[in-house]
Formats: C-alpha cells, structure tokens, sequence
C-alpha cells in the first residue's frame, strides 16, 4: 500500500520538479530498506561496468517492469536479458529506474524518469474528469487503448476477488485509482513513443496496468513485443514474441510452428521416461512451480493416503476440480464459457456434487497462500465463494486446502479426472493419461487429448450424470507430446546461473547475474541462443 500512496503522489505532482524530486527520493529511500547485502555489493558491481560495444543500433526497446522495486532480485535479473538485446542493437529505454538509474546509464541505457513527468500540459484532464465522474461500468477505451480492462485486473489483483462493483466504495476507489494511471500512462507513452521513435519493448506482466498500455500500444503485426515470464522450476524462462495476432495467446503456448513441429515429432519410450522423471523430480525437490511457491511445503502421499485423509471408503471414480485463482491474469489468456474463475468453482462444484456415480473432490490452488503475502488474516476465497451455493457447502465434497502437505503429484496420481478452465494441471495430467476436462479455451484445449467444452448447459450437464468414462476419441500421445514440448522444448535453460527461488523466503527470486559473467562461455552461448529467436519467424523461443 505504501507504494501506491507514493504512487498516487507521483500522479498528482508529476509536473512539479520540486515535490517530484521528493516523492522520488522516498520512493528510493523506501527501497533502500529492503535491499540485502548481496543486492548492494552487485548493484555497486554493476555501476563500475562499462558496457561492451554494441552492433548496429537496430531500434530503442522500451522496458517498464511494475515488479516493486523492493524486489531487487527481480530487476537485477533483468539485465541478463537487457544486456543480450543490447548486443543485438536494441537500445533499451528504461522507465521508472529509481534505484538503478546510475547502472542503466553506465551501460549505455536511457534510463528515464516516472512515466507521469512525460504526460503532455495540453492533456484534456477536464475530459478525463468528467468521464470518470460518470462512470456506469469498467469498459473505458482512452485514445484506443482499453484502459478500463486494464485497471480492472490490477484492481481484482489488489483487492484479491474474482468481480469488481462500482457501487462498492472500496472496489471503486482502487478501480479509479488504476483507471486514472492507466489514462496518464497512455498519453505518457505515447509523448514518448514519438520521441524515441519507439517500436518494440520487453515486458513481464501485459496484461496489468502499468505495461499493458504501451503493450497494447506498440502491438501490431511488424515488430514483435517481447515477453519473458518464469519458468516451472529455477534457472528458466518461457520467452514469446507477440504481435497482434496473437495477442491473447498464454505466454507458455506453443505456437503454430511449434504444434506443427510437435505434432511431427515422435515421442519414445525414452523421452516419455525423461518427461515423468522429470516432474517427479522437479516435485522432489520442491521446486515445481517454485516462482509462485505452489508446492515448497508439501510431500509425495500414496493414493491409499490421501483417501485416507479424505474419508473415501469407496471404489467411485474421484474426479477433482482444481480451482484458478480468482484475480489470475490468465484469465485474459483465451475465451472463457463463465463470467469469472468464482462463477466457473461455484457452478462446477455444484453441479459434480450432484453426481452420483463419483466422488467429487476440490483442491484449492495452493499459490492461494503466497499470493495472500502470508497474511495471518488469509480469507480462503474459494470457500466463501462455495458458501454461496443454495444449501451451502456440499457435504459430499471432500476439500484439499490450499496449505495441505501433500503434492500435486500425488492427486493426480491418485485422481480418476480432472476439472479445469485452463491450468497447468491439465498438462501433468496428460503426462499421466488421465482424463481432462476443460471449460474454455487456453494453451492446451482442442488438441485431441482433452474433453473441452464451450456451452454451459452441456457443460453443467455433463459434470452432473457423467460416469466419466474414457472416450476413445482422446489421443494422449499428443497430451504426453504436449507435456513434454512445455518441459523440455519451451524453456529458455540459461547455461548462466541468472536467479533461483529460495523455498524460505518471499516469491521473488535472488539474482545470480553478475558483470564478470557477461565475458564468460556460457553467457555468450545463451547470447547465441536467444539472438536466433530475436531474428527467426517462429513466436516461440524453442530449444533444439
């Protein structure tokens, strides 16, 4: 919260040279403090490196991560991949760089002030008043960017629900605040868009206010914006470039090259071995899905186990629904059959409680716990929103919560079916030959090895009298052939040791990347590696 009030600040006196000084200097200040002695002594590595001499000047890139700062980890990581477009002739125009304003100048960035100093005097701010003093709904389109979805998804992040009302004086608060920064990034960007001439940029988060409009900005079918997410365990990355046509596509998706790839390739028993090896192994070591901290306080448990723990004394099928976080961004990643993730659980869970022919089980998405910051005061979303249910929480249903010690690994191997809109959970589950269930589309939907679905009545029908039985229509060569391209073709593996997740502590990595690695062996492979994705056609960055 601290930071939004600096935040809000910034937005009011950004034309203000005096008063902006000021809030600057707090919101450095405010970092300092959570700076580790690591962080410190690469950050004074870094401002006494001078940088390498760059290839033909190709274009700015524009990099504005809305990461908190106080992540330092994070933004020291980032140079890793600066540092490469660097060498292929990008110039990157940093925004917002606080803390590390004297080591982007000193390799040769244009390391610029808040977005906020760059919004033009002539803005119509009477305009913008007058729209948001009459606002009737989230939908609101500013000089062609759609700044109300935006601001939208950030509000739902904040506030952690699935749904916004504007009649809620809180949701409406927090809606305007994003809303009116979402407006004056836009005529920020696009004041310096022109300026620099500006065509491609780097992004994490782009679907959030604060990258999503120069995202959307920039996007079109001639230059690609560069995305660069975290991977499934340390020391990896998914890498895509995006253009406007597939703008909606999940940053972990394989594009058309890449499924015609894979539908021509053939999996063995020895890749096949590889890929169940390493997910058991990546489990073992707790650091599946590390980034969000899923699965660092939980164990292996046999099937005999966790029935046990779930007082299932039958031979019925058990078909679990995995929930999404309700505030996710992924739900902006395809098309969806439900209004929200809540609407999606509550009609599910309803609907599979009344089937007779199973055993319906919920387990709730363990990032529930990280992504709360560890608050001692947590309210399990999931559990209120199935409170909401006519007669209340089934009492059939049997629930694993968010902090429970055992794996997913393990419910999966456990589970006769799973339910999901999108998750990641349907990829393990297709490595194991279970039967999939979806509700929308996604990155894995329509494949051929998963039960999709795009109606709700059919939908709600099926989860109600279903046996679930396995259709013969399914091909789980391509669910194991999916699995294993996600795992093994996808990743960007840096040979450089660039960051890990400690299991201990918060949810953002401790950077690695030092200067001396930048003349190292294995730097200048992984220069190689990503400059042929940088240059070739394929969306993808895909391994050999």
């Amino acid at each position: 919260m601290i930071k939004n009030y600096i935040n809000l600040l910034q937005q009011k006196f950004s034309n203000n040279n005096f008063f902006s000084k000021i809030i600057l200097s707090l919101f450095k200040l405010r970092v300092l403090t959570h700076l580790s002695k690591d962080d410190k002594k690469i950050i004074s590595q870094w401002i006494k490196f001078k940088n390498f001499e760059q290839k033909k000047f190709k274009g700015h890139l524009i990099y504005n991560c809305t990461i908190d700062q106080a992540w330092m980890g994070f933004h020291l990581q980032q140079l890793f991949f600066l540092q490469i477009f660097y060498s292929q002739g990008y110039v990157p125009i940093i925004l917002n760089s606080y803390n590390l304003e004297k080591v982007y100048k000193n390799l040769g960035y244009i390391s610029l002030k808040n977005i906020f100093t760059y919004v033009p005097k002539d803005t119509n701010f009477s305009l913008i008043k007058k729209k948001l003093n009459n606002l009737k709904s989230t939908k609101f389109i500013w000089k062609g960017i759609n700044c109300g979805n935006l601001a939208k998804n950030s509000a739902l992040r904040e506030l952690k629900i699935s749904s916004l009302s504007l009649k809620n004086n809180k949701h409406l608060k927090v809606f305007k605040f994003y809303l009116i920064k979402s407006i004056l990034y836009v005529e920020g960007f696009n004041f310096l868009k022109k300026k620099y001439q500006i065509k491609n940029g780097l992004f994490n988060d782009h679907d959030m206010c604060g990258e999503g409009e120069i995202f959307n900005s920039l996007l079109n079918n001639n230059f690609p914006q560069f995305s660069i997410t975290a991977g499934y365990k340390n020391n990896t990355f998914y890498l895509k470039k995006y253009f406007s046509k597939n703008k909606f596509d999940h940053p972990r998706s394989l594009s058309k090259i890449s499924l015609n790839k894979m539908n021509n390739d053939k999996l063995n028993e020895k890749k096949k071995f590889k890929l169940k090896t390493e997910i058991f192994n990546t489990y073992k070591k707790k650091e599946w899905e590390i980034f969000a901290k899923t699965q660092t306080k939980t164990d292996f448990k046999k099937s005999e186990e966790i029935k046990k723990f779930l007082k299932i004394n039958n031979n019925k099928k058990n078909i679990v629904i995995f929930s999404h976080i309700f505030y996710d961004a992924t739900f902006s990643w395809g098309v969806n059959v439900f209004k929200n993730y809540e609407e999606w659980l509550i009609r599910s869970v309803n609907a599979l409680c009344k089937n007779k022919n199973i055993n319906p089980i919920l387990k709730i998405h363990p990032a529930n716990i990280s992504k709360s910051n560890n608050n001692k005061k947590f309210i399990n979303n999931e559990i209120e929103a199935l409170k909401k249910i006519k007669n209340g929480i089934p009492k059939n249903l049997k629930i694993i919560l968010p902090n429970s010690i055992i794996n997913t690994h393990s419910i999966i191997k456990m589970m006769d079916a799973c339910i999901t809109v999108r998750g990641t959970v349907g990829i393990e589950a297709a490595a194991r030959k279970k039967l999939i269930i979806t509700c929308g589309s996604g990155r894995y939907d329509r494949l051929g090895f998963s039960l999709d679905f795009s109606n709700k009545k059919k939908y709600i029908k099926f989860l109600k009298n279903s046996k679930f039985e396995f259709p013969g229509k399914l091909n789980y060569k391509n669910g194991e052939k999916f699995a294993y391209y996600t795992l093994f073709k996808r990743p960007f593996f840096p040979n450089t040791k660039v960051s890990y997740y400690d299991v201990s502590k918060k949810n953002f990595p401790i950077n690695k990347f030092k200067p001396f690695d930048i003349n190292s062996k294995k730097f200048i492979k992984d220069k190689i590696l990503i400059s042929k994705w940088i240059k070739n056609i394929n969306e993808d960055f895909l391994n050999n």
